[in-house]
């Protein structure tokens, strides 16, 4: 899956006869491309997407990678879990319990 975040155009378009409901812009073009680029099971963020959701999902910097249509590389992390579902996996040191 690929996610980026930007503007873009939706809605109808085409010719009287036949329109069709769709997304146009850079930011549709990049999340498809990013799409493409990840592995199965993963999620690929673009940075645009990351600096909004950072403080809430866990990411891995992936580093930059070349995208067909863009000049320059594209900064890209991956999703890896809800900071809050890490936090319950990992106990704080306060939660441990000795072992005896």
């Amino acid at each position: 899956m690929g996610i980026n975040s930007g503007l873009c155009k939706v809605g109808n378009f085409g010719t009287e006869n036949r329109l069709d409901y769709t997304l146009l812009g850079l930011a549709v073009n990049l999340a498809s491309r990013l799409e493409s680029s990840a592995e199965s099971n993963e999620i690929l963020l673009s940075e645009d997407t990351y600096g909004l959701v950072k403080d809430t999902v866990h990411c891995i910097d992936k580093g930059q990678i070349s995208i067909k249509g863009f000049s320059e590389p594209v900064n890209v992390y991956s999703a890896i879990d809800l900071h809050k579902h890490l936090k319950a996996d990992y106990p704080t040191a306060a939660e441990k319990q000795p072992i005896a």
